[in-house]
């Protein structure tokens, strides 16, 4: 079975972590600018505007492509994370 069609939580949650990591960093590179810096004025806010990719990929898994298992790692990724968010941050 090659990676393009493995469904399981795992490939999900690693997909998941992928991408929020990708658009953190760019949120980051973002918030350098003088006219986006006024929007970072919390520290959770680029974490949590960092998971809508994830959700987007979630809705295109579960609905387009029918693979409920690696939907499922990308939503026990996103659930952790925003749990993280609101207790530590």
């Amino acid at each position: 079975m090659s990676w393009k069609n493995h469904n399981s939580i795992l490939a999900g949650f690693l997909a998941g972590l992928l991408l929020y990591g990708l658009t953190y960093v760019l949120l980051l590179a973002l918030w350098q600018l003088p006219q986006v810096a006024n929007y970072f004025t919390q520290a959770r806010i680029p974490f949590l505007i960092a998971l809508i990719p994830n959700l987007l990929l979630l809705r295109f898994w579960l609905l387009n492509r029918d693979r409920q298992e690696s939907g499922k790692g990308v939503l026990l990724l996103t659930f952790v994370v925003m749990l993280f968010v609101f207790l530590f941050i």
